[in-house]
């Protein structure tokens, strides 16, 4: 695609994107983490810092670096994704309530189990109001 499009197709971002996912699904986050990274600064370059694709690379980069146990550089991107979600998709939207599932879960495996709760309740409560209580 590269070849094809170039690199600042969407379509080729949406490519290198889904084969850090495939890698990352793997378990080989070391090695999704610099594809990740491209796709945060191309799509952020590309669609502008607040497009969903853009928020959607930084939870996934944030998550990537999760998985590598370094939750303290992986808490300030979910803060992000969040903020961002929040300020254009709205609180209610799925997406966001994720975004709070995924922050909490962060803080968690930092043992800050105080701040993480409220966190979980909250988006459990959205969950919960926006998808019904029978959704998973």
């Amino acid at each position: 695609r590269t070849k094809v499009l170039g690199e600042e197709h969407p379509g080729t971002i949406s490519s290198i994107s889904n084969l850090a996912s495939c890698i990352y699904a793997q378990g080989k986050y070391s090695e999704a983490e610099p594809m990740y990274r491209r796709a945060l600064e191309l799509h952020t370059k590309v669609l502008g810092a607040e497009h969903p694709d853009t928020i959607s690379s930084i939870n996934n980069l944030a998550s990537c670096i999760k998985g590598q146990g370094k939750y303290s550089e992986a808490e300030p991107m979910f803060r992000q994704a969040l903020e961002l979600r929040t300020k254009v998709l709205g609180e209610e939207h799925p997406g966001t309530i994720s975004s709070i599932s995924n922050l909490a879960s962060c803080i968690k495996g930092q043992g800050k189990y105080s701040e993480a709760e409220p966190m979980y309740r909250r988006a459990l409560e959205l969950h919960t109001k926006v998808l019904g209580a029978e959704s998973p």
